[in-house]
C-alpha cells in the first residue's frame, strides 16, 4: 500500500476511534455515577502501570528489524506471552491488596477482567506488528474500529442492563478479545505459531530500551503534574491540565497517525537502501504548516476559547496557554527522535535523549514552579528549544535533508501561518473579547480557507493533496 493511502487510513483510524469514544463516553457518563465510572477509573490506572512492561516495544520491533526471520517473529510471540501472562498473574494476585488500599472492594472484580486481558491480547500482537510492517493500515483500521465498536456496544448495553462499573470492564475484555480474533484471521497462519526464545537477547535487549523510553515519558508527564501540585496546589495541575489539553489533542491528531505510518516507511526504506530525506522533508513540512498556523491563531483569541470552552473559571489556563502553543510549535520542528532513530535501530541513543529531557525538566520544572505557575508556564518554550537542540545534536547525521531545504519549510509554514492569522486577529483587535461559538466557527471557517490560499500559495504537497481527495470525494458521491 502506497504512502499516501496509508496516512488516509491511519488518520481514518484516529478520528473515527476517537469520534466512537467521545459519544460513547457521552452516554456512559449519562448512564453511569461519577462514583462508579471513578471505580472502574481507578483500576485501569493500576493496570496502566503495568501495561507499559507488557508492550516491550516488541510490535515496534517486528515491524523495524532488518532480517525479520520466522525464529525472530516466534522469539517476539514467546517473550509477548511470557510478559502477558507474568502480569497478568501479578495483577490477578494483587488484585484484593488493591482493593483493600482503596477501600473500593469492587476494583477486585474489575481487575479480574483487566488481569485476563493480559493473557489475550499477546495471541494478536505478532500479527498487528507484521500487518503494519506490510502498511496494511487498512486492515488495521477495520480491526481497529471494529474493537472499538464492540467495547462500547457492550459497555453502553450492560450499563442499561444495570451491571455498573463492571460494564466497563467487560466491554473492554471484549474489545481486547475481538481484537486479538480479528488480527489471527487476517493472519491465520500465525494460529499454528509455535513460542520459542532463540533470538531472546536480541528481541530483550531492543524492548528493554522501548519499555525504559515509555516510563521515562510517563515520568515526564506526570512528573510535571506531581511538581506543580506539591510546589503550588492541586488547581495549579488542573489550570495546567486544561491548558495543555488543547495542544496535546491536536499532537495526538496529527502526530499519531503519522507515526504510525512513517515508522514502517522508514524502516522499510532503510533496510532497501533508500534515502529517508524526502520523506522527512515531507514530514517536516506537513508538521509545521499544519501545527504552526492552528496554534498561531488559537494563541491569539487563548483566553475568550478558553472561557467559551470551559469557563470563566479557567481563564488562567488560557493565560498560559500561548506559551504551551509555543512550547509545541517549537517541539514540531523536526520529526520525533523516535520517528528517525527507532527505523536506524538506535534505541539506546533515544533512550538517552529521553532521559537527559527528564532530569532537564524535572529540574526546571521544581525551580519555576517553587515561584509561581506563570513562570513555570514562561519557562515551557525554552525547554522546547532545548530539547530541539538536543534532538538536532542526535538525529542530524541520521536526516539526510539539506539544511537549507529545511529552512525553506520553515519560511513557507510561516508565510501559511501569517496568512491564517487575520481572522483571529480582527477578534483580538476589535471584537468585545466575549467569544461566542457562532464567532469561533467563523475564525475556524475564515482561517480554514486562507489556509489553503496559504498552501497553494507556497506551493506546499498538501494543496494538491487536498485537491486530489475533493476530486476523489466528488466522484464518489456523483458530483462529478
Amino acid at each position: 500500500m502506497s504512502t499516501r493511502k496509508s496516512l488516509a487510513w491511519s488518520f481514518s483510524q484516529q478520528f473515527g476511534q476517537v469520534g466512537l469514544q467521545f459519544v460513547g463516553s457521552i452516554i456512559v457518563a449519562r448512564l453511569l455515577t461519577p462514583g462508579e465510572m471513578g471505580i472502574f477509573a481507578l483500576a485501569l490506572a493500576v493496570s496502566f502501570v503495568l501495561s507499559t512492561l507488557r508492550s516491550f516495544g516488541i510490535v515496534t520491533y517486528l515491524i523495524r528489524e532488518e532480517e525479520l526471520t520466522e525464529d525472530k517473529i516466534r522469539t517476539a510471540f514467546g517473550i509477548m506471552i511470557v510478559l502477558g501472562g507474568v502480569l497478568g498473574l501479578i495483577l490477578l494476585l494483587s488484585r484484593g491488596f488493591v482493593a483493600e488500599l482503596y477501600d473500593e472492594p469492587g476494583m477486585a472484580d474489575v481487575l479480574l477482567l483487566l488481569a485476563i486481558g493480559y493473557f489475550i491480547s499477546p495471541i494478536g500482537q505478532p500479527a498487528q506488528g507484521l500487518l503494519s510492517r506490510e502498511m496494511r493500515f487498512d486492515l488495521l483500521h477495520h480491526i481497529t474500529l471494529a474493537m472499538t465498536v464492540v467495547t462500547l456496544g457492550i459497555n453502553i448495553a450492560l450499563a442499561l442492563l444495570g451491571f455498573s462499573y463492571m460494564a466497563l470492564a467487560w466491554g473492554l475484555l471484549a474489545g481486547n478479545v475481538v481484537q486479538a480474533v480479528l488480527l489471527i484471521l487476517a493472519k491465520p497462519d500465525h494460529l499454528r505459531m509455535t513460542p520459542s526464545f532463540s533470538h531472546w537477547r536480541e528481541v530483550i535487549r531492543f524492548g528493554g530500551y522501548m519499555t525504559g523510553i515509555a516510563i521515562v515519558g510517563t515520568f515526564q508527564s506526570e512528573g510535571t503534574k506531581f511538581l506543580l501540585g506539591g510546589f503550588i496546589n492541586p488547581a495549579a495541575v488542573a489550570l495546567y491540565d486544561r491548558a495543555a489539553q488543547i495542544p496535546d489533542l491536536v499532537r495526538q491528531s496529527l502526530f499519531n497517525p503519522i507515526a504510525r505510518v512513517f515508522l514502517p516507511v522508514f524502516s522499510k526504506d532503510i533496510r532497501e537502501g533508500r534515502s529517508i530525506g524526502p520523506g522527512v522533508l515531507k514530514l517536516i513540512s506537513a508538521n509545521t504548516v499544519i501545527v504552526w498556523p492552528v496554534f498561531l491563531s488559537i494563541g491569539i483569541i487563548s483566553a475568550p476559547f478558553i472561557v467559551l470552552l470551559f469557563g470563566e473559571n479557567w481563564r488562567t489556563a488560557g493565560e498560559i496557554l500561548p506559551f504551551l502553543l509555543i512550547e509545541g510549535a517549537i517541539v514540531a520542528s523536526l520529526p520525533q527522535p523516535d520517528q528517525i532513530l527507532i527505523p536506524h535501530g538506535r534505541v539506546k541513543r533515544l533512550f538517552k535523549i529521553r532521559t537527559t529531557a527528564l532530569v532537564v525538566n524535572i529540574v526546571v520544572t521544581a525551580v519555576t514552579a517553587s515561584h509561581s505557575l506563570e513562570l513555570f508556564a514562561n519557562a515551557r518554550p525554552f525547554m522546547a528549544m532545548f530539547f530541539i537542540a538536543l534532538v538536532i545534536g542526535s538525529i542530524h547525521r541520521y536526516l539526510s535533508v539539506d539544511a537549507k531545504a529545511v529552512l525553506r519549510e520553515y519560511g513557507n509554514s510561516i508565510v501559511v501561518a501569517l496568512f491564517c492569522a487575520p481572522p483571529a486577529l480582527l477578534f483580538r483587535l476589535y471584537g468585545d473579547q466575549n467569544l461566542t461559538i457562532l464567532m469561533l466557527l467563523g475564525i475556524i471557517a475564515g482561517s480554514a480557507v486562507l489556509w489553503l490560499g496559504g498552501l497553494i500559495v507556497t506551493r506546499n504537497f498538501l494543496a494538491g493533496e487536498i485537491l486530489r481527495s475533493m476530486k476523489s470525494g466528488a466522484k464518489i458521491f456523483g458530483l462529478k
